[in-house]
């Protein structure tokens, strides 16, 4: 394990990692110094003791809090899901997102699905007041306007930067 420095200490932007007590990057996946994930503790069972992302501090692997700073440290049964890395696995969630929206993307049925009932309320009707403006070019244009829509949350599906009503990004691969 790497020894941290006593001098050092992190800005705003650092804290020190789970495993060795460096000074990393707070975005930071992966400890450069040791080569740990900092995303739980998961990774900490057989070490009884581990450093406080806050201080530096050692600190009992099981400790919800750091007894020097007051800081919540991660907990073994909540996962970090934007840092968590991915598995092999296909997300089915995103999948069942995914051809929600190739298929009926125009209704908003992927909106409903992803818990953005306001958004999916609002294409549905933009849809259903489009078809029989069809005769009229207004019907054409909010057609051509919730298509479009339904293909920017396509392109976003795919691109994993679609989120749930609660933020939480659908990924292709199972998060751990």
């Amino acid at each position: 394990m790497c020894k941290m420095s006593d001098s050092a200490v992190p800005n705003q932007f650092e804290n020190y990692c789970f495993s060795c007590g460096a000074i990393i990057l707070k975005e930071a996946e992966i400890c450069p110094k040791c080569g740990v994930r900092q995303s739980n503790l998961r990774s900490f069972e057989g070490t009884p003791e581990v450093y406080c992302k806050s201080c530096g501090e050692k600190i009992k692997r099981e400790a919800e809090i750091c007894p020097k700073c007051g800081v919540r440290q991660f907990t073994s049964n909540v996962p970090d899901v934007k840092t968590a890395g991915p598995k092999n696995e296909l997300n089915s969630d995103w999948l069942i997102l995914l051809l929600l929206c190739f298929f009926l993307g125009g209704f908003g049925i992927h909106q409903f699905y992803s818990g953005k009932t306001g958004r999916g309320i609002a294409m549905a009707v933009i849809f259903v007041v489009s078809i029989p403006l069809c005769y009229v070019i207004v019907g054409v244009l909010g057609l051509i306007g919730v298509y479009i829509w339904a293909l920017v949350d396509f392109i976003n599906i795919i691109m994993e930067k679609f989120t749930n009503a609660n933020g939480v990004i659908y990924y292709r691969t199972k998060q751990i």
